[in-house]
């Protein structure tokens, strides 16, 4: 019996998808940290920037 094709494409889109969110998260983290670093905020407000960048990705 052979692989159905569209679903081995769905699920390479699903990866694809997936891998492109965590790669824009870690983006999101890093320059939430660097602000906090030039800036000098306090954690608490690297605190509320990280869960924004969570609740928006």
């Amino acid at each position: 019996m052979r692989p159905d094709p569209r679903r081995d494409s769905l699920a390479k889109r699903v990866c694809a998808d997936l891998d492109v969110a965590h790669v824009g998260l870690g983006f999101a983290a890093v320059a939430v940290v660097i602000a906090v670093l030039v800036f000098g905020l306090t954690p608490t407000a690297l605190a509320l920037g990280l869960l924004a960048v969570l609740a928006i990705d």
